[in-house]
């Protein structure tokens, strides 16, 4: 076998080798790590935003910023058995 061939054959190897599945750190294996549902649960949010006009484009208000609250108040079934999570949401500036 010839040093071209032999170094060429190496290069493939090496390049076939590196090719693996990439490990994404940000998936995450359970939605319940990301938005963990317990009845009683509350959830505090500051929100700001900005209107737009969509006709003209331009800025119709200044930002609004306002404080959400996100209480789980209880889960039921629908008619196809999957658990739905009643939600009462309050907003204040």
């Amino acid at each position: 076998m010839s040093i071209k061939k032999f170094v060429l054959f190496i290069f493939a190897a090496l390049l076939f080798a590196a090719c693996n599945e990439p490990n994404d750190p940000f998936v995450l294996n359970e939605l319940k790590e990301y938005f963990p549902l317990r009845i009683g649960g509350r959830t505090t949010y500051q929100v700001d935003s900005i209107l737009f006009d969509r006709e003209t484009g331009f800025q119709t208000r200044d930002t609004i910023s306002l404080v959400v609250e996100e209480l789980l108040t209880d889960t039921f079934r629908d008619p196809g058995n999957n658990l739905i999570y009643r939600i009462e949401r309050k907003e204040r500036p």
